[in-house]
């Protein structure tokens, strides 16, 4: 995958996890997605994309021509709501996370600091923590 070492097996607490709630945290456009038994806290460069497109990233409201009747993680939220994840792969050399829900839609967390935490995962006694 992009020419980079993942791992599944690592994540794969994930799989079949399903989108419970999903929100903004502050005015910023980290979020904080909860499934079934796991949360997921991002708070780095986000995109979510199918096989065809980008459809939405996090960077997209500081572009000028933004349509500001848009909220990016309003957009997110209507996408993934209920959505069954089908696989999850870290990016070993980057610490990047590829999630794919059904229909074939991924939600891509790139890590974007050496210093700030970028996201984490909490599944109970599992987690998983990136950055800082």
């Amino acid at each position: 995958m992009f020419g980079l070492n993942v791992d599944s097996d690592e994540l794969s607490f994930m799989v079949s996890q399903s989108v419970c709630s999903l929100s903004q945290i502050g005015s910023s456009t980290m979020i904080f997605v909860e499934f079934n038994s796991a949360s997921l806290n991002i708070e780095c460069f986000w995109r979510l994309r199918d096989s065809d497109r980008l459809i939405i990233t996090s960077n997209d409201k500081k572009h000028p021509d933004y349509d500001w009747s848009k909220d990016p993680v309003e957009e997110i939220k209507l996408i993934l709501a209920g959505k069954q994840i089908r696989s999850c792969y870290l990016a070993k050399e980057t610490e990047d996370l590829f999630i794919q829900f059904e229909n074939d839609i991924w939600l891509d967390v790139l890590r974007d600091s050496t210093m700030y935490e970028s996201w984490q995962i909490d599944a109970g006694e599992q987690g998983y923590y990136i950055g800082g």
